[in-house]
């Protein structure tokens, strides 16, 4: 299961960072973005429909 962590970005405004741990217990990120829904906020990134799985 993921989480989000909140901090701000050089502008002030706030910024997400989507992390999971991996099989081995390290932290692992997904991206940043602009809100906790996970809309990309820079070209390229593509919104996950699911967390990754440990499969």
């Amino acid at each position: 299961m993921g989480w989000s962590i909140k901090r701000v970005g050089k502008t002030g405004k706030p910024r997400y960072t989507a992390q999971y741990r991996d099989l081995r217990g390290e932290k692992q990120t997904i991206g940043t973005f602009s809100n906790k829904k996970g809309k990309p906020t820079e070209p390229g990134n593509e919104p996950r429909s699911s967390w990754p799985r440990g499969e």
